[in-house]
């Protein structure tokens, strides 16, 4: 059987999450193409490793009819099946963006 909208939500909420946040703490993301490219490579290796292989994840695809472009799209059966915009949440606060210049100096 293959990968359910449940698992794909409790990747999202979990591993995915917690990867992202680590990237933005270390010195691997520093602008939104940084973010949307981590983001891809996590999507295509969960997808990969649930071994549906009618998945496939693209990064900015073109949406002809609706004149989109969303972020991220995984297609079923050449079929969007989830749609994902990245969106930053919060600026850093000052004392977080210290830190982070801080260790991206040692």
């Amino acid at each position: 059987m293959g990968l359910g909208i449940r698992e794909f939500d409790a990747f999202i909420r979990g591993d995915f999450k917690k990867e992202i946040r680590k990237a933005y703490k270390s010195p691997e993301i520093f602008c939104e193409s940084d973010l949307q490219s981590l983001a891809w490579s996590l999507l295509r290796d969960f997808v990969r490793r649930s071994g549906d292989g009618k998945m496939r994840v693209l990064n900015r695809p073109y949406f002809k009819d609706l004149k989109l472009y969303p972020d991220l799209v995984v297609f079923r059966r050449n079929k969007p099946w989830v749609v994902v915009e990245l969106k930053e949440k919060k600026q850093m606060g000052h004392r977080e963006r210290e830190e982070q210049d801080t260790s991206r100096s040692r």
